[in-house]
């Protein structure tokens, strides 16, 4: 039978030059012996291209994984931060016109404020006018010999009192005129009806003399003091009036002083509460700026180390991406050449032992 491979060629080379079959025999156990662990080291090397290939496969799945999950978490916590950034922007919004409006209440409360105390002003020098003229009449009625009453009436009570007074000059004059015509006889009654006529004529002529009077430019007016020997005293039964209305306006101004320190009392109690409800409000904001900012001071640390992270993966895919490659060139043989390498060791190991087993049977002599 002829040789198949070069340890088969170096067993018949022995055979044809006498050597002992014996020796032969060792030969071919040791040649099936290096087959024999050429065949495990292919073995071997197979798993552990396998192993290498399957671990590389494995291993750039879960780095795919992995930076497809930290895409997705970045594009998540990118969202939040973009909405973290509008509440922001819409919270430094309401803080300015928060703060906008406290500055405009103080401006407009100032100027309150100062027409208040202006107005005091102007009243309280109205007041010192209005007593120095008080003052002066009443010295100058003093010094005439003109005596003014203490109380002091409003114009208006004393138009009510004047009114009371017509009507019950008006009752009496037509009681008194129903009692006479009553008691009267018929020829008395005439004669009163010719009195009442001849009386109103003589009125009636007597408005127009004065309306004629008022009448004439060329008039001279006569003055009262002529009559008194050129002393003057005042309009008599009007200079009371005078100094009472200079004294009502003084009241008045007096109590519209009053009026406006309560009024302006009010205002700044009421300005005191709005301000501390906006300053409240302010505070309340910021407090809500200071705990979004530091949310989004978080949020950009996840951004920092989720792409810290996606960078990381890419980098090491991008190595096992090598190693798949080297793998490739380095286990080709094992697709290309392992199933033939054991069908030509299988070939190779029934030879030998073939020969072993014709060499064991055959006589020395021979």
């Amino acid at each position: 039978k002829g040789t198949k491979d070069l340890n088969l060629a170096k067993i018949a080379v022995a055979v044809k030059t006498g050597g002992h079959f014996d020796k032969i025999i060792t030969m071919i156990e040791k040649m099936t012996e290096v087959l024999r662990e050429e065949e495990q080291q292919d073995i071997k090397e197979k798993k552990w291209c396998e192993n290498k290939q399957q671990k590389n496969e494995w291993d750039m799945e879960d780095l795919n994984t992995a930076i497809t999950k930290a895409e997705t978490a970045l594009e998540r916590v990118t969202t939040e931060v973009k909405a973290l950034d509008a509440k922001l922007t819409q919270l430094d919004t309401e803080l300015n016109a928060t703060n906008a409006t406290m500055l405009e209440m103080k401006e407009l409360h100032g100027e309150e404020h100062d027409a208040f105390v202006k107005g005091v002003k102007d009243d309280t020098d109205a007041i010192a006018l209005l007593e120095q003229a008080i003052r002066h009449l009443k010295a100058f009625y003093s010094s005439q010999g003109v005596e003014l009453g203490l109380s002091v009436k409003k114009p208006q009570e004393q138009q009510q009192e004047q009114q009371q007074q017509k009507r019950e000059e008006n009752k009496e004059r037509k009681t008194g005129n129903h009692l006479k015509s009553t008691r009267a006889s018929p020829q008395s009654g005439l004669l009163a009806k010719k009195a009442s006529l001849a009386e109103a004529q003589q009125h009636e002529e007597g408005n127009q003399k004065k309306k004629k009077k008022k009448a004439d430019p060329a008039a001279e007016p006569k003055l009262g003091w002529e009559t008194e020997g050129g002393k003057y005293g005042g309009r008599e039964g009007e200079h009371q009036g005078v100094v009472a209305i200079l004294s009502l306006i003084k009241e008045d101004l007096e109590k519209e002083i009053q009026t406006s320190r309560v009024s302006d009392a009010e205002s700044q109690t009421n300005f005191e509460k709005d301000i501390s409800a906006l300053v409240k409000t302010m505070e309340a904001q910021k407090n809500q700026k200071r705990q979004l900012e530091v949310e989004q001071a978080d949020l950009v640390e996840k951004v920092a180390d989720l792409e810290e992270l996606k960078e990381l993966k890419g980098s090491d895919l991008e190595g096992e991406q090598e190693t798949k490659a080297a793998l490739a060139e380095n286990c080709a043989w094992v697709v290309s050449h392992f199933d033939s390498r054991m069908e030509k060791r299988k070939a190779e190991l029934e030879g030998l032992t073939e020969a072993k087993a014709y060499l064991a049977g055959a006589d020395p002599m021979e």
